[in-house]
């Protein structure tokens, strides 16, 4: 029986979303085919938004009136990256050029985010929102996540959007737990890619997360079985409302 588009719900957003390196949350919903994952690794608030309007103005999507966002680490990930090793500078300025440009700051993060769901409310899509991932990692880059987690927290109460904490989830469950580790991705963005044969086509997800002793992620920013699983049942607990 071919699936109605009306019961379809579009996944849009990063590596979190796409579940490379690690798992994505997709992969733990009850009902997996009604959901389609348009994760893009290292993808960005203003990339994201190019992709869904491409999508949207399509025939085959045209009637699906469900959306999942979960967007912007990259645009706090990708200036770090640049200072961070020559190999990454490149794969920053290569990611650029395919249209995954990060907002120069907040102002131009929220500015960017409500032009995104003012477009979205005109086509009267019905939206969920999850915020930025926590990072278990000591390079400070948390302190700016808080800040963009207010601005799109912001957004969905103006909005009336529902919003999913995902970072607060993931910070009381890093205090609670016992692996204490903190790790962040390798200076080699190739070493990255071993962590995704490792991570998403292989199964030791749980033992490389355990192996650096980390309690949410594989490398420190993508989501290993237990944030995956908890993301996928809130968003779709907050699903079940547009039924």
């Amino acid at each position: 029986m071919k699936m109605k588009n009306k019961d379809r719900v579009l996944c849009f957003g990063d590596s979190i979303t796409q579940g490379r390196p690690g798992t994505t949350y997709l992969k733990y919903f009850r009902c997996k085919a009604n959901y389609l994952n348009y994760g893009l690794g290292g993808d960005t608030l203003i990339g994201m938004s190019s992709r869904i309007k491409k999508k949207l103005e399509g025939k085959e999507f045209k009637n699906i009136n469900k959306i999942v966002i979960g967007i912007g680490a990259n645009d706090i990930i990708q200036p770090f990256l640049k200072e961070y090793s020559f190999l990454w500078k490149l794969r920053v300025k290569s990611l650029c050029l395919r249209g995954s440009v990060a907002c120069n700051d907040e102002h131009q993060f929220e500015k960017e985010y409500i032009k995104l769901i003012k477009y979205l409310k005109k086509l009267n899509k019905e939206i969920i929102i999850f915020s930025l991932p926590y990072i278990e990692s000591e390079n400070g880059l948390n302190n700016k996540i808080i800040i963009y987690n207010g601005i799109v927290e912001k957004i969905c109460q103006q909005f009336s959007i529902p919003f999913i904490d995902f970072y607060t989830w993931q910070f009381n469950t890093k205090q609670k737990s016992n692996q204490k580790g903190t790790y962040f991705m390798a200076k080699n963005p190739l070493l990255v890619g071993i962590d995704t044969i490792l991570t998403t086509f292989l199964p030791f997800n749980n033992y490389i997360s355990k192996k650096r002793r980390l309690a949410l992620t594989v490398d420190g920013c993508h989501l290993n079985k237990t944030s995956a699983s908890w993301l996928a049942q809130n968003i779709e607990n907050n699903i079940k409302q547009f039924v």
